[in-house]
C-alpha cells in the first residue's frame, strides 16, 4: 500500500475512533468561522445558533428514519 493511502486510512481511523471528539472539533471550527464572519457575537446569540443547529440536525435524522 502506498504511503499516501496509509496516511489517509490512519486519519479515517482516528476520526472514526471517537465521534464525540470529532463533533466537538467540528463545532469549534464552525464557531470560529461564524465569529470571523460576524466579528462579534453575544453569547446568547451564539448559544441560540448552536441550539438551532442541533434541533435541525435531529429533525433531519428523524425524517431520514421515517
Amino acid at each position: 500500500m502506498s504511503r499516501a493511502l496509509e496516511i489517509a486510512y490512519s486519519r479515517l481511523d482516528y476520526l472514526q475512533a471517537d465521534p464525540a471528539r470529532n463533533a466537538k472539533n467540528a463545532l469549534k471550527v464552525l464557531i470560529v468561522f461564524k465569529l470571523m464572519e460576524t466579528r462579534a457575537m453575544r453569547i446568547s446569540d451564539l448559544l441560540a445558533m448552536t441550539e438551532s443547529a442541533c434541533h435541525a440536525r435531529h429533525r433531519k435524522y428523524a425524517r431520514a428514519r421515517a
